[in-house]
């Protein structure tokens, strides 16, 4: 599924104008249609994947004891 670039940024909670410079710099992938980007579902997973599984767990755990 594609995504117009403010439904893109509202789900990585930023602005518009961040979500394009990301696409600029070539931070986050996207297509042209038309005259319009679309931003690919899967980047929006990818991006919100960066971090590795349980390392806020990891963190979690140091403060406990």
């Amino acid at each position: 599924m594609l995504l117009r670039v403010s439904e893109a940024a509202s789900l990585l909670a930023c602005s518009d104008r961040t979500m394009r410079r990301w696409i600029a710099k070539g931070i986050i992938a996207s297509v042209k249609i038309g005259g319009a980007r679309r931003v690919p579902e899967s980047e929006i997973s990818r991006i919100l994947n960066v971090v590795p599984d349980g390392y806020w767990r990891a963190d979690d755990d140091q403060q406990q004891q």
